[in-house]
């Protein structure tokens, strides 16, 4: 069929944070300096802050993003962000990651690909892979596995910066606004709806923090765990309480 995507379209980067002051400079920097060519007036960064008691807000209005507040909780932050947005492409970013040089580009030249055959309400996807901003064999296996998991599954996750076109973000429900596991819900959705992620070939860069906190062994486990659980219809207040055992990492948007 015929491209409807012209590329001149806005895009959107919606940033919760809390408490982010150590990294959401550079999050925001990453959203407004790696463009390609197209300058930044196509572009803009929505940065949702959840009550932060930090200089998240002051750096994050320094390095050039617009901040709206909401209560706290990442789901309800980036459905707050969306609202917020005015770009006909919505990008869901973390604030501990940051976005590849010429990000815009490769959106603008996949999602126009997309349209010949896609309607505006099936335009979603996620970048293909993910690079963790620490050392460490085990790390370089949790990046192959993030790269198979998606390519094979279809099953992208929250850090790696999962995007909709506005219609489908809506026509799908959006970020519910639950205390945990937000991103696997819409992601589960989507996938219920036999709408496969459109996947962008590029790698974003997150913090290894949770990681290096907990172990690459555990971390894994504990998802595993989450994910079975969150199939058998438990609360995501419950799996809130599990994951975080009542000591939620400093900068956790829960």
């Amino acid at each position: 069929g015929e491209a409807w995507w012209s590329g001149r379209e806005k895009i959107s980067v919606i940033l919760p944070t809390l408490n982010e002051e150590s990294s959401v400079e550079r999050s925001v920097r990453s959203c407004l300096g790696k463009t390609k060519g197209r300058g930044t007036n196509r572009v803009e960064v929505v940065v949702v802050d959840g009550g932060s008691r930090d200089d998240t807000v002051r750096r994050a209005r320094r390095a050039g993003a617009r901040v709206v507040s909401a209560e706290r909780g990442r789901g309800l932050q980036q459905d707050v962000g969306s609202k917020a947005a005015s770009g006909d492409l919505i990008l869901f970013l973390h604030a501990d990651s940051e976005l590849p040089e010429g990000y815009d580009a490769l959106l603008h030249d996949t999602v126009r690909k997309a349209s010949r055959e896609r309607q505006r309400s099936e335009v979603w996807g996620a970048f293909a892979e993910l690079r963790i901003r620490s050392k460490g064999p085990l790390l370089r296996v949790v990046e192959f596995g993030v790269k198979q998991r998606t390519k094979l599954l279809h099953k992208p996750y929250g850090d790696q910066c999962l995007f909709f076109h506005r219609d489908a973000y809506e026509s799908c429900g959006g970020f519910k606004r639950v205390p945990f596991m937000e991103d696997y819900d819409v992601v589960h959705r989507q996938r219920r709806r036999g709408i496969p992620p459109i996947l962008l070939d590029g790698r974003v860069t997150t913090s290894g923090r949770r990681w290096k906190e907990r172990g690459v062994l555990p971390v894994f486990l504990l998802n595993q765990a989450l994910i079975l659980s969150w199939h058998l219809g438990i609360s995501p207040q419950a799996l809130k309480e599990l994951y975080y055992k009542g000591k939620p990492p400093k900068g956790a948007c829960r």
